[in-house]
């Protein structure tokens, strides 16, 4: 059986959802604003956010970005947990993610094929909608 959820567009199309992103290890959660982008091969948090929840650090290498040039990039290791109506859905573990460097990004994580590899992604054009869906 497959449980759901449930995702909209917001104010600059982009597909989001409402998560909790988890330090399970320091027992620490903060809700966060992540947008879908199937064409992310990796996720992406904010620096911000990752030293809210004190991110465990798994290395620090240069990276050249195509917009702001060679810059050093952070890379976490962090859960996500997905929920519908309050009620939980699915908890995704040792998700690897890297720095989020533009500052104007409407959201606070990326969500990329590394998470999406574990649950069916549904998309409605005419409805603005999307769904997640996770194997129980």
């Amino acid at each position: 059986m497959e449980k759901i959820v449930t995702g909209t567009f917001d104010e600059d199309a982009f597909p989001y959802l409402q998560l909790q992103v988890l330090n399970k290890a320091k027992d620490l959660t903060a809700t966060a604003k992540a947008i879908i982008d199937t064409g992310a091969a990796h996720c992406l948090v904010r620096e911000e956010l990752a030293r809210q929840l004190q991110l465990e650090t798994l290395r620090v290498a240069d990276y050249r970005h195509p917009v702001f040039g060679k810059m050093p990039l952070t890379e976490y290791l962090m859960d996500l947990r997905f929920d519908q109506n309050g009620q939980h859905v699915a908890t995704i573990e040792g998700i690897r993610a890297g720095t989020l460097a533009d500052p104007h990004y409407p959201a606070s994580v990326i969500i990329g094929v590394e998470v999406l590899k574990y649950c069916t992604f549904t998309y409605d054009g005419r409805q603005r909608t999307f769904t997640l869906g996770f194997k129980s």
